[in-house]
């Protein structure tokens, strides 16, 4: 058990009252990094077998276990399939979205408006952290909602990272504002917002080096066929780093397993999780 999550699970979400956050600028790092090493592959693990829409992976920090989950509303273990929960998405339109194990059994998911954490033992999904800003004020757009496709953890400093966007028209219309966005693992308060261009949208999401009680992470962001560190103490979005060699087409989520020093990268366009060398891949 992780108490501190479980006596804060009624404590957070989107019905509270916010303060407006501190939002930082990001400063973009132009140009894109030598090709990956062709070293780098390890292993494919296809998804073929799974019914449902794969949308996100991760690694438990502390069994090693490896987790895929799907849209609407179930994990399974990468390496066997076997189902490890199945449930219900809070919203049937955007399902969850992505996954992070936080360990002793505990996983973060996201989907609309809401960041949800969970045992899988009890295996209900409770909101834990809100991705709609404590400034939004929604009469001043077309009905728009607060989507993440990517979280990360962070156990060092005790954050979850999530990178909302403002989407008019209930979730499918234009996009007008997106972020990276730091929160408090214990109580799920929103902590740091750095604004990024509206087109901007992560796929997968990890933390590539961890952070501390005083200082953030930096992080991996994943979208189309490209990774980009973040570094969040600089507010800093490096340069890209192409997996077209890898044939990847469509990051739909990231973790890297630390026992084996590989980077899972979901390709959701291929239904498969590639298996990475992340001492070959010069991020």
């Amino acid at each position: 058990m992780r108490p501190i999550i479980a006596l804060a699970l009624a404590l957070a979400g989107c019905t509270a009252e916010v303060p407006a956050p501190d939002i930082r600028p990001v400063t973009e790092v132009r140009g894109e990094l030598p090709p990956a090493d062709l070293e780098a592959f390890v292993a494919a693990h296809p998804l073929h077998g799974l019914e449902g829409m794969p949308s996100g992976v991760t690694v438990e920090p502390d069994s090693g276990r490896r987790l895929v989950l799907l849209e609407h509303g179930a994990l399974h273990d990468l390496d066997t399939l076997a189902s490890v929960w199945q449930g219900a998405s809070p919203d049937p339109r955007f399902g969850f979205t992505d996954v992070s194990a936080l360990g002793e059994g505990w996983v973060a998911l996201t989907s609309r408006s809401d960041g949800f954490v969970m045992h899988l033992d009890a295996g209900t999904p409770s909101p834990h952290f809100c991705y709609e800003p404590g400034w939004w004020d929604p009469a001043e757009m077309e009905d728009p909602v607060q989507l993440s496709l990517a979280v990360a953890h962070d156990p060092e400093s005790g954050r979850l990272y999530a990178q909302p966007r403002t989407i008019e028209n209930g979730g499918f219309g234009a996009i007008t504002e997106s972020f990276v966005a730091a929160y408090a693992e214990e109580g799920g308060e929103d902590l740091t917002w750095w604004g990024l261009d509206p087109s901007y949208a992560a796929t997968g999401m990890v933390v590539l080096e961890p952070g501390s009680e005083t200082a953030h992470a930096t992080l991996l962001l994943g979208h189309g066929d490209v990774l980009q560190r973040f570094d969040a103490e600089r507010g800093e979005l490096g340069p890209e780093v192409s997996l077209r060699e890898h044939h990847v087409e469509q990051i739909g989520g990231l973790a890297i397993d630390r026992e084996r020093g590989t980077l899972l990268v979901l390709d959701s366009a291929r239904s498969l999780v590639l298996e990475l060398r992340v001492s070959a891949l010069q991020l």
